[in-house]
């Protein structure tokens, strides 16, 4: 079972940056890696709270930080915003449904948007509701490899613009 708990800024802030140190994530919706866990501190709360980011929430398995799920690009005029998450060993649908719900039942969202190149993700993602709405053939750039970039929605039933 895993539990989904808001990021307060003073607290974990060092182990959520460990586990973003992990060179296996490719899905961070931040251009670069920092340099270290102060710094990590400092660019979090900015980004948490000039409105770029909206929501952070820690994925915890019993009692270990196992991942993350995140909000951004917010829009409230036309109810839409951008998700993201990483989990070690993979994301979960069950996580990836509760975060999706809880956006749903809290903020007045019409519609959230799901980027991925990661397949398990996509197979997640598709399982829970997202519908696939665009690829992008060779998009993504890593490790000297192009891949496909999987752009998928997800339509919530709790609000009506």
């Amino acid at each position: 079972m895993y539990i989904l708990k808001k990021h307060i800024l003073e607290e974990n802030t060092n182990d959520l940056y460990q586990l973003l140190c992990n060179p296996d994530i490719t899905e961070m919706p931040y251009q670069s890696r920092l340099i270290n866990a102060i710094e990590f501190s400092h660019w979090l709360e900015h980004q948490l709270t000039t409105g770029f980011y909206h929501d952070l929430y820690l994925i915890y398995d019993d009692i270990h930080i196992v991942g993350y799920m995140l909000a951004y690009d917010y829009r409230i005029y036309d109810g839409h915003c951008q998700i993201n998450g990483y989990m070690k060993n993979g994301m979960k649908a069950e996580v990836l449904l509760m975060f999706v719900e809880r956006l749903c039942l809290e903020y007045p969202l019409r519609k959230l948007l799901l980027e991925t190149i990661d397949e398990d993700m996509l197979a997640v993602a598709k399982t829970v509701g997202f519908n696939e709405e665009a690829l992008l053939k060779e998009y993504k750039y890593k490790d000297s490899i192009y891949y496909d970039l999987h752009i998928l929605s997800y339509r919530s039933q709790n609000h009506a613009l």
